[in-house]
């Protein structure tokens, strides 16, 4: 939502194009506004077929969820894409006449127990890059990656692409608790190169907090040394590729 609401231009009326991995409930069709596009991309026939197939509801026939047909009634142009994510953008990367150039590429599929590695690799980012908006040769867009997860610490597989795609790190944590349903916590991480994006107020509040948090644990790990215990075992970079994705090294 953060990176919807503040992509430069966008509070002056911009049209977005938006992916999202993960099709869900269809939550991220809400900020789709009228001249907008929004594709989203699941693998499960099943969690597709619960969007398009019509159900009974009182005296109506209506979808389950409904996010994306009001998306679609305000005027936003949403697709639904059957598939494997990454394989579906290779494919698409491919018709150099027809370019996505996504403004926000959302990754929202690693909350559950068994995530897909393959969409978090070197060479899954090098898809991504080919389908986001570029400007004079340079990447203007945001990956949005939410890291959420129980078992995995997924922060240091993002840390290691953002170093090796020269990406700045924007991290988002919302807590819930403001939230009037009780909704649960998040993480989110958002990778970019746009430099009016990372200028806003914003967005340097959460880079400085970070930078913040960086440090007060480095001067934790120094005074545990100077005491001579141990410092704490941080991981702060594991690099995957589609040849290795180590997934003991980042079990909570």
């Amino acid at each position: 939502g953060i990176a919807v609401r503040d992509y430069p231009g966008r509070r002056d009326g911009q049209n977005m194009r938006v992916a999202v991995v993960g099709l869900g409930t269809g939550t991220m069709a809400a900020h789709a506004k009228s001249g907008d596009y929004y594709c989203f991309y699941d693998i499960d026939p099943k969690v597709v077929a619960l969007h398009e197939q019509l159900f009974k509801i009182g005296d109506k026939q209506e979808h389950v969820f409904t996010f994306i047909d009001r998306a679609r009634a305000r005027g936003a142009n949403v697709k639904i894409t059957l598939g494997d994510a990454r394989v579906q953008m290779e494919r698409e990367s491919l018709d150099a006449a027809n370019p996505k150039n996504y403004d926000v590429l959302v990754l929202d599929a690693f909350s559950g127990d068994a995530i897909p590695a393959h969409l978090l690799t070197v060479e899954a980012l090098e898809i991504y890059e080919r389908q986001m908006r570029h400007v004079n040769g340079k990447n203007v867009g945001i990956l949005a990656i939410h890291i959420s997860n129980r078992y995995l610490d997924l922060e240091p597989v993002v840390n290691a692409l953002a170093k090796r795609f020269n990406y700045q790190q924007v991290p988002i944590h919302y807590d819930g608790l403001s939230d009037p349903v009780g909704d649960a916590s998040s993480d989110w991480i958002l990778l970019t190169r746009n430099e009016e994006f990372l200028g806003d107020l914003t967005i340097q509040r959460y880079m400085i907090a970070r930078e913040t948090q960086l440090q007060t644990e480095n001067a934790e790990d120094a005074k545990a040394v100077a005491d001579g215990k141990k410092p704490k075992l941080r991981i702060r970079e594991v690099l995957w590729t589609d040849q290795q994705s180590d997934l003991f090294s980042i079990l909570k």
